[in-house]
C-alpha cells in the first residue's frame, strides 16, 4: 500500500528561519508503487492542462505503508 501525499513546504519566516514542512494532506492510497506514480503524472498533468501548476513550494509523492523504497 502507497500513500499519495501532497507536502507543502515552507522556506522561512520570521518565527522558524529554515525550510521546514508546512503541511501534509494524504490524498489518496494506492495499491501499488507503479499506480501511485502514474496517479502523480496525472494530477500535475491535468493541473498544466488547466492553467494551475502546482507551486513550486508544493510537492507530490508517493510513501509506502510497507517500508519499501520509492
Amino acid at each position: 500500500m502507497w500513500l499519495l501525499l501532497l507536502v507543502t513546504l515552507n522556506y522561512g519566516d520570521a518565527k522558524i528561519p529554515y525550510p521546514h514542512v508546512q503541511d501534509v494532506q494524504l490524498l489518496g492510497i494506492q495499491a501499488t508503487k507503479e499506480k501511485c506514480q502514474a496517479r502523480v503524472r496525472e494530477i500535475k498533468k491535468k493541473a498544466v492542462k488547466q492553467g494551475t501548476p502546482i507551486p513550486k513550494n508544493k510537492e507530490l509523492g508517493c510513501l509506502s505503508l510497507n517500508g519499501e523504497e520509492a
